[in-house]
């Protein structure tokens, strides 16, 4: 299973197709089945969002004859599932960017975190790269 190959994962700009065959003309982005199954609880994961995605809506909605879910219900359904709840730590990074954390491992909050970056488009956020690096160096194999 990947989740014993990687410690954490993190996506910018992602689509997260349910996979389900969920009919896109009662297409609802608040209520898509969570499919992905990372094998083992306590899964870090981290996804950075433009809330002016208009390839991969940040509001989800029908998506290549697929039902693709709101971006924050899924990270908080993904909270859920991991244990977390669906309370967050929400900080105000200036310019309309939000982090959004959910749950604490080993001395490190936010196992799960979600950014939404006011104004991005479908691409690479200029701060992604060191976000996602550092998040990614907070966990290993045993954070479980």
């Amino acid at each position: 299973m990947a989740s014993n190959l990687f410690a954490a994962f993190g996506a910018n700009s992602g689509a997260f197709y349910p996979g389900v065959g969920v009919d896109v003309t009662n297409c609802n982005p608040y209520n898509v089945t969570l499919t992905c199954n990372p094998g083992r609880l306590h899964q870090p994961f981290l996804e950075v969002h433009g809330n002016a995605d208009g390839q991969i809506n940040y509001t989800g909605g029908p998506h290549d004859n697929e039902c693709l879910p709101d971006i924050p219900y899924y990270i908080t359904a993904w909270a859920v599932r991991e244990g977390y709840g669906s309370a967050n730590t929400t900080t105000d990074l200036g310019g309309g960017n939000f982090e959004y954390q959910f749950g604490s491992l080993d001395g490190y909050s936010g196992v799960v975190t979600h950014y939404e970056v006011n104004g991005l488009g479908h691409s690479w956020w200029v701060n992604s790269s060191g976000i996602m690096m550092g998040f990614f160096g907070q966990w290993g194999l045993s954070a479980e």
